[in-house]
């Protein structure tokens, strides 16, 4: 789900078959009939302003058919890109994604990409991407992983891996998001907040899994967070 304008937009489907993108109808209270199609599983989607001054809804897609991102700047005309895109993020004033083997690009117009660096890990492994700050409070991209979070360090076009580990696990990392000064890191029904400081690291538990913990009929994995 996501905004462009004075609309809002969301996207369902199952797994191997279309999704549907829908707009919200205030007047009704309702989706309605569906505005555009994308063939392969919805995993991202953002709002990005390239340097034209245009804003985009950018929705990124991928399963074992194919994978890209569909965008619009209006609603009403949809194109796809088949630049490999599984999450989405943007920084500098330029749209970054990562594709399902973990290779970074970026575009400063959309429908235009160059690739920057390779995630160090096997296909499959990336989970989010996103931006915090660093050490030094200046904000940077970062991924989430199966075992944990990487650093994107521009200057060089590398990813360096941070102190905050996981053992390997399908869910870790999943619905990772900034909030306010903080990173909150899910890890199948925990969270972790993470707090990144000059050369130091504050990482604390704060996921529904503490204390007594959560009543069985409620178990499971952390899907998405959202600040509010």
């Amino acid at each position: 789900i996501n905004e462009l304008g004075n609309d809002i937009y969301a996207v369902w489907g199952i797994s191997g078959g279309d999704q549907k993108v829908h707009k919200y109808a205030e007047a009704s209270d309702s989706w309605g009939s569906a505005v555009a199609t994308i063939t392969d599983l919805v995993t991202d989607s953002i709002v990005f302003t390239d340097a034209g001054g245009t804003t985009y809804l950018v929705f990124a897609h991928y399963d074992s058919g194919g994978s890209g991102y569909t965008y619009t700047s209006d609603g009403a005309s949809w194109t796809t890109d088949t630049t490999d895109a599984k999450y989405l993020t943007v920084w500098d004033d330029r749209l970054w994604g990562i594709d399902h083997s973990g290779q970074l690009w970026y575009s400063h117009t959309i429908g235009t990409e160059i690739n920057d660096c390779k995630l160090p890990v096997p296909d499959g492994w990336v989970t989010a991407l996103f931006v915090a700050r660093n050490a030094a409070g200046v904000p940077i991209i970062y991924a989430a992983t199966l075992d944990g979070l990487f650093a994107h360090d521009a200057d060089n076009s590398r990813f360096v891996e941070t102190q905050m580990t996981f053992p390997t696990h399908p869910d870790n990392g999943r619905g990772t998001t900034k909030w306010r000064d903080s990173v909150y890191i899910p890890s199948g029904l925990g969270i972790y907040k993470y707090i990144n400081g000059s050369n130091s690291a504050v990482i604390t538990p704060v996921g529904p899994d503490r204390d007594d913990g959560m009543p069985k009929g409620y178990r499971g994995s952390v899907l998405m967070l959202a600040g509010t």
